[in-house]
């Protein structure tokens, strides 16, 4: 099973780790349950941590007005 960490917004993945990594498992285990909630999704497959890339923060900083939309990417 892998750990998949990607872009809430684009999509793009951002990198894939296999949970024999036990650090990167704790690390997600010491969410708050309302943030591991909104931010980790577990399927069969995977388990995906849904993040914000740099390219798309440097968007939303550059483009405040971005917040307001429900899908910045048209």
């Amino acid at each position: 099973m892998a750990l998949v960490y990607q872009c809430r917004i684009c999509r793009s993945v951002l990198g894939v780790f296999y949970h024999d990594e036990p650090r990167l498992l704790l690390t997600l285990e010491r969410l708050a349950p309302e943030d591991r909630a909104a931010l980790v999704e577990e399927t069969g497959e995977a388990t995906r941590v849904w993040v914000v890339c740099e390219h798309c923060q440097a968007a939303y900083d550059a483009h405040p007005e971005l917040y307001e939309l429900d899908s910045p990417l048209q």
